[in-house]
């Protein structure tokens, strides 16, 4: 895989594992969009926020 190599040791680990940031919660949820039937106020859409909300960075 010739076109690792064009990546540095930070910036492969960023590509693989992401930011080592926290990620606002509430701006995502602010600015996320439901289709497939799915809206706010489902019971398993408050749980996915939940679920989120509990994660620690």
């Amino acid at each position: 895989m010739p076109w690792l190599r064009m990546f540095g040791a930070e910036e492969l680990q960023i590509l693989l594992t992401g930011e080592k940031r926290a990620i606002d919660i509430e701006n995502l949820r602010a600015h996320t969009r439901y289709s497939g039937g799915y809206h706010p106020s489902q019971p398993i859409i408050h749980w996915f926020w939940e679920a989120l909300r509990s994660y620690t960075p």
